[in-house]
């Protein structure tokens, strides 16, 4: 063990505050923080180790693997007496691979690596890895996401007691549980339960629960992972203040008064107070955290000339979802609703940008024309954003802060949800589930989906069921995502968290992508096609480079989508990895096959499928880009588990 419940006095900084908030607060969660505490530092330091080797940032000739059954084993060498040693129990394609222990020999000795900033400081003690602007802010941020996902897996173990305690049907796997559930509860929502039961967050980072801007007590009200339900309010704008980009509202108060009529009474008697009327205002949704914390320090100004008016009297209860910003109505859930947070979690500091505001809805609007236009992009689509809003004051003069500051502050996205147009049994959940332990099985989800899919097709070896499981899911993700990229110029950001698939009786029926923040699009494509979209100016998911338009797809797809179910499954089943990745490289054949019948887009779409089988795909360097503190995507070359299906292949 790497940490006896008794020393509590060994604990790390962030470690510590937690520890003392719970001990204070919730003493019944002690013990149990105590003994997740094992497990998220080495799933920190795993994921950290990782992006080292990946990313080539220790010597390729100082890593040395030991594939043999019985013992397999990383050693990184750092001189002829010290090295790392760790315990492998798997390795996969896209260099993924798990450790159980970690350590620093020297002088004949073992040294327990026991937090992942007691990794990399070695490293730079030994002169591996120095040197880099943003080291000593990655130390902290790294302790900060161990600390925290300790306490998420506190909030797994918690909730998995209350579920099994209360789980009266006797469900076998969480997909009867949330039907069970609905059939009782009308308003329960699948989706909801999903979201907030995504306990590791990112899989491939080790900031993954880094939130820099929270307290302990901050993180369990408005983390998913607790169940959170932050109560959402609402400021008054000025209509000549804001800036709003919509597809049929000419307010985004409009779009709310609609899903809730009794909100217009209260904006016209808290704005009549003041001698103001309704119609010269617009409203913007505010997360409680945002309300407390930034707009009163930020917008002083703002609220004493009657720029921003904030209406107390009424507000609305929402779930947290994966992203944390994004809020789930708990009623009338039509839409969700995108806010800004001041806070970092992962690498970034969660405020909506005013480009945003402006590109989600204008290119959420264009893809639909097109999935119109082009039925068999069916069964994808897109989770529209119906409506964007931030503050643009007309006269930035009267500020103190900076204009792209006030905007990015107070701002919000309203985007369809997901879950409104589903038919019976079908059940939506994040990508980003699949690969989560159930609470009712302890399984995977993914493999609960895969067992309910072997049931209803009648396949009795499970193998068997677990290709034709991946074939399926490769057929509905992957033909519009490579159609919009390859002919239309557009790649999509569909990641784990972005994607939402909706399934029915174990089959994945349709796949929805939220989110257009991170997406490319090479003008050439989609002006060839006819197509225009007047974006924000400058706009960064804007590229005149077809390499980045491919990449920005094959990382959300190979890495961050597909790759980890597969590592999900493998180290579940057993099964062999390259079975699953020969299945999607008959789809991804398959669909460039048929796009090049279209004479006008052949070469290119050839020039695509070429890339996605070359020997190596790019990969977001996630360590590399927080020890720079580089805001833009650092990549880097990993071997492709494609390539070997670079040619012709029998079905």
């Amino acid at each position: 063990m790497f940490l006896s419940k008794t020393l509590a006095s060994h604990l790390m900084n962030d470690e510590q505050e937690i520890y003392c908030y719970l001990e204070r607060n919730h003493p019944d969660l002690v013990e149990m923080f105590l003994r997740q505490l094992e497990k998220s530092r080495l799933g920190i330091i795993q994921r950290l180790l990782q992006g080292i080797i990946r990313e080539g940032l220790i010597k390729e000739e100082r890593i040395l693997w030991n594939d043999a059954p019985s013992h397999k084993e990383l050693r990184i060498h750092i001189s002829e007496d010290k090295w790392l040693q760790a315990k492998v129990t798997r390795r996969f394609q896209l260099q993924q691979f798990d450790i159980e222990e970690i350590f620093f020999v020297h002088e004949k000795k073992q040294e327990a690596i026991t937090s992942p900033a007691h990794l990399l400081k070695l490293l730079e003690q030994e002169g591996m890895i120095a040197g880099y602007p943003n080291q000593e802010r990655f130390y902290k941020e790294l302790e900060n996401s161990a600390a925290n996902y300790a306490l998420a897996l506190t909030a797994g173990e918690y909730r998995t007691n209350q579920l099994h305690s209360t789980n009266s049907e006797k469900s076998t796997n969480s997909i009867q549980w949330v039907l069970a559930e609905k059939q009782r509860t009308p308003s329960f929502s699948p989706l909801a339960f999903y979201e907030q039961w995504v306990i590791d967050g990112h899989t491939i980072h080790p900031c993954s629960k880094t939130k820099f801007g929270f307290n302990p007590e901050e993180v369990m009200n408005y983390s998913p992972e607790w169940e959170a339900k932050p109560i959402i309010s609402f400021i008054a704008v000025k209509r000549s203040d804001c800036h709003i980009t919509s597809f049929g509202f000419e307010r985004v108060a409009d779009l709310l008064y609609e899903e809730y009529p009794e909100l217009k009474q209260h904006v016209t008697e808290e704005l009549g107070k003041k001698g103001l009327k309704e119609n010269e205002y617009d409203l913007i949704p505010v997360h409680p955290w945002q309300l407390e914390h930034t707009i009163p320090k930020l917008y002083k100004e703002a609220m004493k000339n009657g720029s921003i008016i904030p209406i107390p009297s009424y507000s609305i209860e929402t779930y947290a979802l994966v992203s944390i910003r994004t809020l789930m109505p708990t009623k009338n859930g039509k839409h969700h609703i995108k806010t800004p947070m001041n806070v970092q979690t992962t690498s970034a500091v969660r405020t909506v940008s005013p480009a945003s505001t402006i590109n989600g809805p204008i290119v959420s609007q264009l893809i639909k024309n097109i999935l119109q236009k082009e039925p068999l992009l069916s069964p994808l689509d897109v989770i529209k954003e119906k409506a964007g809003i931030y503050f643009e004051p007309t006269n930035p003069s009267l500020f103190k802060h900076d204009t792209s500051v006030l905007g990015k502050n107070l701002a919000a996205i309203i985007r369809e949800n997901p879950e409104y147009d589903l038919e019976d049994g079908e059940i939506a959940m994040p990508a980003v589930a699949l690969i989560a332990v159930s609470p009712v099985s302890g399984k995977p989800i993914v493999v609960e989906l895969i067992e309910e899919y072997a049931r209803y097709q009648n396949i009795e070896e499970i193998n068997q069921a677990v290709v034709a499981f991946i074939k399926q899911y490769a057929s509905v993700l992957l033909p519009g995502l490579l159609t919009l990229m390859s002919k239309y110029g557009i790649s999509l950001e569909a990641h784990l968290q972005n994607s939402v698939p909706i399934f029915q009786n174990g089959a994945l029926s349709r796949m929805k992508v939220r989110d257009f923040g991170g997406i490319r699009i090479y003008v050439n494509r989609l002006e060839k096609q006819g197509l225009s979209a007047n974006l924000f100016n400058p706009s960064m998911i804007i590229t005149n480079d077809v390499t980045e338009l491919r990449k920005t797809l094959s990382h959300a797809i190979i890495h961050n989508h597909l790759g980890e179910i597969i590592a999900c499954l493998v180290r579940y089943f057993s099964i062999d990895e390259e079975l699953l990745w020969k299945e999607i490289a008959i789809v991804i054949h398959d669909v460039f096959d048929k796009l090049k019948t279209n004479e006008t887009i052949s070469e290119q779409v050839s020039t695509d499928e070429q890339a996605f089988f070359k020997p190596t795909l790019e990969m977001k360097a996630l360590v590399t880009m927080r020890l720079t503190d580089d805001i833009h995507n650092s990549f880097i070359d990993v071997p492709n588990p494609l390539a070997k299906w670079k040619g012709e292949l029998e079905k």
